[in-house]
Parts: structure tokens; sequence; C-alpha cells
């Protein structure tokens, strides 16, 4: 698989929700299981850049 973009995400666990910090574009998102962070990330990433977030490749960071 190519992906035509890569970028970072940070996550970290808060009030029960997993918390997705992407700093390269000034977003944050949500989800409920850590299963769910890559996929998040590059549908937010994907929706900024118009693209299919599978032309996406996210280095998830799971902060302590």
């Amino acid at each position: 698989m190519f992906a035509s973009h890569a970028f970072s995400a940070v996550v970290f666990r808060e009030a029960g929700w997993w918390v997705i910090e992407i700093p390269e574009c000034g977003q944050t998102r949500q989800c409920a299981t850590l299963d769910d962070v890559d996929r998040t990330a590059r549908e937010c990433v994907a929706a900024l850049l118009d693209c299919a977030w599978t032309d996406l490749e996210a280095d998830i960071v799971i902060a302590d």
C-alpha cells in the first residue's frame, strides 16, 4: 500500500474516551476504543485534505 501522506497522532485516555490529538492540522477527535483510533485519525485528516482515508498513514503514539 502506498500512502500519499503520513502524519502523527498522540493518543491518551480521558474520562473513558481515547482522545486523539493531530498536531500537524490542529485537530482533536475522540473515540470509544483503541481499535478505532487509527481509522478515526485518518478519516479526520482525509476530510481536511479531501482524499480517501485509505491513502493516509498514521503514526499513532500512545502517551503515558
